[in-house]
């Protein structure tokens, strides 16, 4: 069995971390099964390639490594894994997390991750404008620690394949918490509790409810 490569980051190099940000790993150290280690601190927004075939753990709770945004760039492939950690300063106004452009393929892994949503705007904190998907476990939606709603959607999703268990999740009273492409998108929910003031998800999205989704306010409309 091939050895994995690790890599630490921590904005003090403490624990002989190698680097300050994930953007100073080289390309070339980046190799499809790599982890890097993500000490406490709070990173500047990550918008590179390089994340797809890698996993980023955060290294304490969930609250001590904060990742300001992500986004994976037009033409990507492969899938980007985080664990552990949150993603999104709060001050967000665009998506937290945003795969961009139609015939992108990569996708997104996360577990055990915070969201925190901020104003992000159209169309969700989460954003998959291309053919891949998501797949979050125990990934909670929140604004500053409060469960409040988005200024949107938790997540959008132009692909097929979307998986979501043990997550909450939310939206204004104006959206809907999932969201996609209706006759393309499909999501898979389990045990996922409903927030925010809005529906569950968008009429015609094609949608299979694997155990239970409990909204407080709005329609289930599965």
């Amino acid at each position: 069995m091939p050895s994995v490569m690790v890599h630490k980051v921590s904005a003090t190099l403490t624990d002989d971390a190698q680097y300050k940000n994930f953007t100073d790993i080289p390309t070339s150290a980046l190799a499809t099964g790599t982890v890097v280690e993500m000490y406490p601190g709070t990173y500047d927004a990550i918008q590179s390639s390089n994340l797809t075939g890698v996993t980023l753990t955060g290294v304490g709770g969930p609250d001590r490594v904060v990742i300001k945004s992500v986004q994976l760039p037009s033409g990507s492939t492969g899938v980007a894994t985080f664990e552990n950690m949150t993603i999104g300063s709060g001050d967000d106004t665009v998506p937290v997390c945003n795969i961009v452009g139609t015939s992108t393929s990569a996708s997104i892994h996360m577990k055990d991750c915070v969201i925190n949503t901020g104003a992000a705007t159209s169309p969700a904190a989460l954003a998959n404008h291309g053919t891949g998907h998501f797949i979050l476990r125990n990934v909670n939606f929140e604004d500053d620690n409060a469960l409040a709603p988005t200024a949107v959607s938790s997540v959008w999703s132009n692909g097929a394949g979307n998986i979501l268990e043990f997550c909450s999740i939310n939206s204004t009273s104006t959206n809907q918490a999932l969201q996609g492409t209706a006759g393309t998108t499909t999501y898979r929910v389990t045990s996922v509790f409903q927030t925010g003031a809005g529906g569950c998800n968008t009429g015609g999205v094609v949608t299979t409810v694997s155990s239970n989704l409990f909204p407080t306010v709005g329609s289930a409309n599965m």
